[in-house]
This record gives C-alpha cells, structure tokens and sequence, in this order.
C-alpha cells in the first residue's frame, strides 16, 4: 500500500493491491475525487508533484504512470 498527502493541493493519494490510486480531499471523505486506473500489478510508490499538478506512481513490475493534471481530476 502507498499513501501520499500533498497539503498545498489539499489532497491526498491512496493505492494498494488492487492497482488503482485513489484521489481524496481530506474534507470530503464520502467518496474519492478521482480513480486513476492503467497499472498491471500493484502499486508501491506515489508522489504528488504541486508544481506540475500531477500524480506519479510505481508499481511492483516497474512500471511509472503519470496521472492527468490534478486541477481536471479536482473539478470532477
């Protein structure tokens, strides 16, 4: 499992077992933001970058995904 916060976005990532990362605002916690799906196994490592407004992840066969802009996922 991996989790990353990013306060200057307000925002913060949860992924695992299942190869999805989960975007939350920490002051609406009903449901996710955003679902980023594409990885083929699980996910060990993520990283929120405020100043490129995006979400790298890692996964257990060494693939890197980076997300769309976080300011699209925010609207959502």
């Amino acid at each position: 499992m991996a989790v990353y916060m990013c306060t200057n976005l307000c925002l913060f990532c949860l992924s695992g077992m299942d190869r999805i990362v989960r975007m939350w605002n920490p002051y609406v916690s009903a449901k996710p933001v955003a679902l980023l799906r594409g990885h083929n196994a699980p996910i060990f490592y993520l990283f929120i970058a405020p100043e490129e407004n995006r979400v790298f992840s890692i996964s257990t066969d060494k693939c890197v995904k980076v997300s769309v802009k976080l300011s699209q996922c925010k609207r959502a």
